[in-house]
């Protein structure tokens, strides 16, 4: 298996647009946020970093290829935030469904590590969701370590609400 990271052409530009809003909203609503909020919030997070559709300075949106399969995934690295050239963060990684488990993802993360170190970065860092055990599990094996933790509890409506105010 040889696999390399290449520019994402601006072609797909769209397609991916579309497809990290949806994997991220999905995400964001199986943690349990409002489909409607998830969906809008995603889609806020992409233009940010994505105005007219383009990446801004700095980031790298690449596709995962590997020599026998073709595209097999991306990997969105840039700064971790506007000017930082020390600071990387790994926005995205993505493989596809019936490709994962075989080292595509390790591989594109040990490459992106690569590319963040020509650029002058000292560290990336990443978030990753609660319920995402595989992720988190080989980041875990490639070094990374927790930095802080984000938790949250859902409530259920409380008849007494009303007159505690």
């Amino acid at each position: 298996m040889g696999v390399t990271l290449e520019p994402m052409p601006s072609t797909r530009y769209e397609w991916w647009s579309q497809h990290a809003t949806n994997e991220y909203a999905a995400d964001m609503v199986t943690m349990g946020r409002d489909p409607a909020e998830a969906r809008l919030a995603a889609a806020r997070d992409i233009e940010t970093y994505f105005p007219q559709g383009a990446p801004l300075p700095g980031h790298h949106l690449l596709e995962i290829l590997d020599d026998a399969q073709g595209v097999v995934g991306y990997l969105w690295i840039g700064p971790a935030a506007t000017g930082s050239t020390d600071q990387w963060w790994l926005w995205d990684v993505y493989v596809e469904e019936a490709e994962r488990g075989k080292g595509y993802a390790r591989a594109a993360l040990l490459l992106g590590e690569e590319l963040a170190a020509a650029y002058g970065a000292t560290s990336i860092g990443l978030s990753v969701f609660g319920f995402n055990t595989g992720a988190k599990a080989l980041y875990d094996a490639l070094g990374y370590v927790t930095t802080s933790t984000k938790m949250a509890k859902k409530l259920s409506p409380s008849p007494h609400a009303a007159g505690m105010m």
